[in-house]
């Protein structure tokens, strides 16, 4: 992290009150809105469970949903039961802050989608969908 970036004072302050997600997070927040070019990108804190996770819109399709992108690092040990803690917390977000939901194959529910932003030590990401639920083969794009 460099506190130099011409964008670390809009993250920064994020990175020092959550680090363990701290260099996750400011690596995230640098490829969405420099490589991928997402608009109206925002830090999100969700209180109850002490995490971060970032909101806004893929450059393409031009009207596309807001997303929210929960930054970790390859090493954050990660359990089903944190990940849902996740899913839930992101739905309980006020409807002006949370992004569009879609439904489960496990139940009627809308349920959020979130990417999982897997940060390695060399800074490469890789981007995971997680969904609540079952998604069956038919639902995975090719």
């Amino acid at each position: 992290m460099s506190s130099q970036h011409p964008l670390a004072p809009e993250i920064l302050p994020y990175c020092q009150k959550y680090p363990s997600q701290a260099s996750s997070l400011f690596q995230s927040f640098i490829d969405l809105r420099l490589a991928q070019q997402w608009r109206d990108l925002e830090v999100l804190e969700l209180d109850e469970i002490s995490t971060v996770v970032l909101r806004g819109r893929p450059k393409t399709p031009a009207k596309a949903s807001p997303a929210i992108v929960l930054p970790m690092n390859l090493t954050t040990p990660t359990s089903l039961q944190s990940l849902d803690s996740v899913l839930t917390a992101v739905a309980k977000l006020p409807a002006s802050t949370a992004p569009e939901t879609t439904p489960t194959s496990t139940d009627s529910s809308s349920s959020p989608t979130i990417y999982l932003a897997i940060v390695e030590k060399d800074s490469s990401i890789v981007y995971y969908v997680l969904k609540q639920g079952i998604v069956s083969p038919k639902e995975v794009p090719e």
